[in-house]
């Protein structure tokens, strides 16, 4: 299988997920697409059968992913925390990366970070791992935490300011403490690609899922959004790896590695605001900024649009999917909006009922208190 055809198979573009047989067929590669739209498209309709308009959302795609292939591609790799599987070399899983990686820009710097003295690697596969290009960088801990991470951050960004013009980074990980640099690295000139295990942690990274078919011999679960691709590898021996999908997740393109099924998946899609994960999130922030800008017990709904807008952009990325998701939770009934003195103020359900329950006791307090003076008023006169 070229570099080409694995793309294909592995896009989440719906034109390629169904004419990609056909476009593979018809011998189909990068430079095909280097050549003139209007030719390509011709020749797509007449030797492939694509219809007109699909054939020019293909050429779209593939254009654009010519276009992230001249990209500065660096990778980051938490070895420590994804290691190397043990019945895989280190040229293998080095090779399969690269494979992966290949439509995502040119490799310019590919590291892998661990403390050489814990010896987690086999001399063996550090020697692959050195020989198949992978610089591996010594991460002594000497009684300290998390200097892998911290060393990963400061080079990732180091990277990021010195290619202003556009760069693509990668970083193979599960570890959730990088969810917070992703989003700060959500910029127009950068894509970021992560490789993670498996794990509920990717519900921090990832926004919406869609499941396409398993792409033997080593391919499955490719996802999209936006800039974002999640690329997860499996553990345990080739043999026994089966393609299942992650946990309710949040970021964005992922496939696993390893895996040599030939069985088809349905397409399946996740949105954010049906995530219970996602509910919980609006609750959090409803009680953490509670009466800021206002009283009364409830949370301004544009505090928490802007919340959402600034610190989850990952999550959502425009102003749409924040209208859509705040109006799915409030129908679902696990946050009311109330209109207070011009302003639209969110409560949590239970909060709220607890709180028109109050005003109904009062109520009733205040009334009865009110008959109660009232017949004694009438009978001293």
């Amino acid at each position: 299988m070229n570099s080409f055809e694995q793309w294909v198979k592995s896009s989440s573009n719906l034109g390629l997920t169904r004419y990609g047989d056909q476009l593979i067929a018809i011998g189909a590669t990068w430079d095909t697409f280097r050549r003139d739209s209007n030719e390509v498209i011709l020749d797509l309709c007449k030797e492939g059968g694509i219809p007109k308009l699909v054939a020019h959302d293909i050429f779209t795609a593939v254009s654009e992913a010519l276009q992230g292939m001249s990209r500065p591609l660096a990778i980051f790799w938490d070895i420590e925390n994804v290691p190397i599987p043990t019945d895989w070399s280190g040229k293998e899983i080095i090779s399969k990366i690269k494979s992966i990686l290949l439509a995502h820009g040119q490799i310019v710097c590919f590291r892998a970070y661990a403390s050489i003295g814990l010896n987690q690697i086999p001399e063996e596969k550090r020697s692959e791992l050195q020989l198949s290009g992978c610089h591996l960088v010594d991460c002594p801990h000497n009684g300290r935490k998390e200097v892998a991470d911290k060393m990963i951050i400061v080079d990732s960004m180091e990277f990021a300011y010195n290619n202003l013009d556009g760069a693509s980074l990668c970083f193979i990980t599960s570890d959730v403490d990088y969810a917070y640099l992703l989003s700060k690295l959500n910029k127009p000139h950068c894509k970021t690609i992560v490789i993670s295990r498996q794990s509920r942690s990717d519900t921090h990274v990832i926004g919406m899922r869609k499941t396409l078919p398993v792409i033997p011999p080593g391919f499955v679960n490719c996802v999209s959004k936006s800039d974002t691709v999640v690329v997860e590898p499996t553990g345990g021996s080739v043999n026994n790896r089966n393609s299942s999908d992650i946990e309710n997740g949040s970021c964005a393109s992922k496939v696993c590695i390893g895996l040599e099924s030939d069985q088809k998946q349905e397409e399946t899609f996740d949105e954010p605001s049906s995530n219970k994960g996602n509910f919980d999130l609006l609750c959090s922030l409803i009680e953490k900024y509670v009466d800021v800008g206002h009283t009364g017990g409830g949370t301004l709904k544009c505090h928490v649009a802007s919340i959402l807008r600034t610190e989850y952009s990952y999550i959502f990325p425009d102003r749409s999917s924040i209208q859509s998701y705040l109006k799915d939770v409030i129908s679902r009934g696990i946050v009311v909006e109330v209109k207070e003195l011009g302003s639209s103020v969110l409560y949590k359900k239970e909060k709220f009922d607890n709180r028109v329950l109050c005003s109904y006791d009062m109520f009733n307090l205040c009334n009865s208190t009110y008959q109660h003076v009232g017949s004694t008023a009438k009978n001293i006169g």
